[in-house]
């Protein structure tokens, strides 16, 4: 009976991690989706492809945003100036950051979303390539009622990681920032041919 019970209980906990973790899919994954930094709306990247033809023929990358990171992610280890400098120290290796001051344009985007379950984050990371684009329609014209704006921020590069770590031990973040940054240097690189 006790060998019965203990499979039940396995069963049980493995039924609720996947539970649990599509949960954490359908409340962090999809609210983050169309949310940036500062509030305004951000289309998914294209559907099927990560955007690198839109990344030729641009000198770098003009800043980060960071998303808020969750409390309880923070009191574990994690803070936003870790995500900031996990990304920005691969970036200026590779020559990519260009602060210039004159503009924030393009942006790279980063958010950590993360689920507690007992002893383990459940975690999203999510890194976009913003840039302004104009409407390749013709746009009404702006009025009292509607403003309608001649270019608009988008996501044009995207890319995305779901997993696990333990509480005590947050290096899989660290580390899956620093894989997504390096996707994506890589993939500038090849799209503007600057091989070091």
């Amino acid at each position: 009976m006790a060998k019965a019970n203990s499979s039940l209980s396995r069963i049980w906990k493995v039924s609720f991690m996947i539970i649990s973790l599509l949960l954490m899919f359908v409340f962090i994954l999809f609210p983050v989706l169309l949310v940036s930094a500062a509030g305004q709306q951000v289309p998914p990247a294209f559907v099927g492809g990560s955007g690198v033809l839109s990344l030729a023929g641009l000198d770098g990358v003009a800043g980060l945003i960071v998303e808020n990171l969750d409390a309880d992610l923070v009191q574990n280890g994690l803070s936003m100036a870790d995500v900031r400098a996990e990304i920005e120290v691969l970036l200026y290796k590779y020559g990519v950051l260009k602060r210039d001051g004159k503009s924030f344009d393009p942006v790279l985007w980063v958010q950590v979303g993360t689920y507690k379950i007992g002893k383990v984050y459940a975690f999203t990371v999510r890194l976009e390539f913003l840039q302004y684009m104009r409407f390749a329609r013709p746009m009404p014209k702006p009025s009292s009622r509607v403003f309608v704006p001649e270019k608009d921020l988008v996501a044009t590069w995207s890319q995305m990681v779901l997993g696990a770590a333990p509480a005590s031990d947050l290096s899989e973040i660290r580390r899956t920032l620093r894989d997504l940054t390096t996707k994506f240097i890589t993939d500038f690189r090849t799209a503007n041919d600057k091989q070091k």
